[in-house]
């Protein structure tokens, strides 16, 4: 056995609710006065239920006369119900026998109703002094059967008289008792068997390690009961509900969490409408009832954050918990609304990216590094008449035509080095065969690292009308260059603000120049001042008509007559003129 140097009851027990099983060897009255008394002063002052079971030397009168005289404010205390005090025939020899079980069932009963009464916890003494030599065995098994009841907040003070204890009877007491405490020339001190003292040695830095955790943890755990009062609270649960634990403990699960539909209710948490289906409340229950834990279930509550109102959404996680024969459940809570707001706006945003992607009027495609095809918008399934279910995971190739497939696969190719198209036109063949003329734009889409090709998306627009038009304009305008070539007048053909776009032999002599010499430069600049204003006006009244129109002016000395032909794009309006000129001085 190993004895330690002197300490005061307060700092042997201190102040904290944490429980425990001692015991205290005494040799007079005053020895136990001076024990007990500060014992359980610390324990009022610490909102701590106290229960003292007396015993000769000490009545219960005796007792009560010590604790008015020297804790202030005793009576009030009694008055509040936090102290009981009575003698040991109303409670180990109630009845006039010793039954260890339901001495052990009392001492549960009490403790579970101080808790329910908001008590922080529970320390309690009793004298054996009315132990008969024949109770002693009966006595030693209670005691250790109490270790098996302990509480997490339960300290109980075992006191024995020396006279009365041989060797023997303190070897049994200091085995079934973490420590044993003996006042020694006027100091108290503690005596314990070595391996008491490694275990408990090792146990207090268990309990530390996870006292850290539990303490430390970033999010809301606590330690409820049976009723879903609060046994016990971390520090982010204090900072969460903004109290501190001694103000959250006793109060049930949505009280302590600041629900909004409990601060409501008269009666509290669990007694509303809303309670019924409360997800908190009924996995709490049902943890408690068949012993499995849950894991992250998602659940919202309107809870009461720093005085406002808040739609809480969290991961509950629930655990039975066998708290030194009492069960218990462990509630873990992580607070995830910004998370899910965040995922809320995420998917908004995604939900209108999709929207703009799918029904963009331009023609939109994405294909990986290996030339797949991920993506294809509704304008690409009109373009090209596949579903996109019929492309998704495809080969790129299918969608051009054998005869520039290679031409276009070397442009995506090079894209993948990082190249990108700006108004590339590329064929493409729809899935009854016919190919249509796309002008495409591409952009690469990058890993995080900024480096990695991920995929290229191109966006494109279908040309193939403009193109078809540009060709017939095309073949229209040489079919026109021909048919000036034919006239026996001068002619001309101009584009609607007068830029020459073709001429005749005839014509470019009159204009002094060789065929292709003035062409793209402006006809009314090219004539003279009398011939332009008159052309002016007749361009003017071809636009307004539709129909030729007909003018004379001088020019080169000689009288001639223009005649100015509208010619019309395939929407039937104006884009170009032929303009005739003919010498008329002879028939003057």
């Amino acid at each position: 056995m190993e004895l330690s140097q002197g300490k005061t009851i307060q700092e042997l027990f201190g102040r904290s609710p944490q429980g425990g099983h001692f015991c205290l060897f005494y040799q007079t009255a005053e020895d136990l006065f001076d024990a007990l008394v500060p014992y359980f002063q610390a324990g009022l002052e610490n909102n701590e239920f106290c229960v003292w079971v007396t015993s000769e030397p000490i009545s219960v009168d005796e007792a009560l006369a010590a604790m008015r005289a020297r804790v202030p404010d005793f009576d009030e205390y009694l008055e509040k119900g936090s102290m009981e005090i009575f003698s040991c025939t109303d409670w180990y020899m109630k009845d006039g026998y010793f039954d260890a079980d339901r001495v052990l069932a009392g001492w549960v009963e009490k403790f579970e109703q101080a808790i329910g009464r908001g008590f922080a916890g529970m320390r309690v003494t009793g004298n054996t002094a009315w132990l008969e030599d024949s109770q002693w065995c009966d006595f030693a098994d209670y005691e250790a059967a109490i270790n098996g009841v302990m509480q997490d907040r339960l300290k109980v003070l075992c006191t024995y008289s020396l006279e009365k204890c041989g060797g023997v009877e303190i070897m049994d007491v200091v085995a079934n008792h973490e420590f044993a405490i003996v006042r020694r020339d006027g100091e108290w001190q503690t005596l314990e068997t070595s391996e008491n003292r490694l275990a408990r040695q090792a146990i207090l830095e268990r309990e530390e390690e996870l006292s850290a955790i539990y303490d430390n943890a970033p999010l809301i755990m606590m330690l409820v009961d049976s009723e879903r009062r609060v046994r016990k609270v971390n520090r982010f649960a204090e900072s969460f509900a903004g109290a501190e634990s001694t103000e959250l403990l006793s109060r049930r699960a949505g009280e302590a969490l600041g629900c909004l539909n409990s601060l409501d209710e008269p009666e509290g948490c669990g007694f509303g409408s809303h309670c019924q289906k409360c997800p908190v409340r009924l996995t709490i229950a049902e943890t408690f009832e068949d012993g499995l834990s849950r894991s992250q279930l998602e659940a919202s509550r309107p809870l009461v954050v720093d005085g406002k109102t808040e739609e809480v959404t969290f991961l509950l996680s629930t655990s039975k918990l066998d708290v030194r024969g009492v069960p218990e459940v462990l509630v873990t809570i992580q607070d995830i609304t910004d998370r899910k707001q965040a995922e809320e706006s995420l998917r908004q945003t995604s939900d209108y990216l999709e929207s703009l992607f799918n029904n963009a009027n331009a023609p939109i495609i994405v294909w990986n590094f290996a030339l797949r095809i991920t993506r294809f918008n509704n304008a690409f399934e009109r373009l090209t008449g596949y579903a996109a279910g019929e492309v998704i995971g495809q080969d790129l190739r299918m969608l051009f035509p054998e005869d520039s497939r290679e031409e276009s696969l070397a442009r995506i190719a090079r894209t993948l080095s990082g190249e990108f198209w700006e108004s590339v036109e590329i064929p493409i063949r729809r899935k009854d065969g016919k190919v249509r003329i796309a002008l495409w734009n591409s952009a690469n889409v990058y890993a995080p690292d900024g480096s990695t090709l991920q995929a290229t998306i191109a966006q494109g627009q279908d040309i193939t009308s403009r193109k078809m038009a540009e060709e017939a304009l095309k073949q229209s305008v040489e079919l026109t260059r021909v048919l000036l070539d034919a006239s026996v007048d001068s002619a001309m053909l101009v584009d609607t603000d007068g830029t020459l776009l073709g001429m005749n032999e005839k014509g470019a002599r009159l204009l002094g120049g060789a065929t292709a010499d003035p062409l793209e430069k402006n006809l009314y600049e090219l004539l003279p001042p009398e011939a332009a204003g008159e052309l002016t006006a007749s361009v003017k009244k071809v636009f307004r008509t539709g129909h030729p129109s007909d003018f004379e002016a001088v020019h080169g000395g000689t009288r001639r007559r223009y005649s100015v032909h509208p010619l019309f794009d395939t929407r039937g309006k104006i884009n170009s003129m032929a303009i005739y000129s003919r010498d008329i001085s002879s028939e003057e």
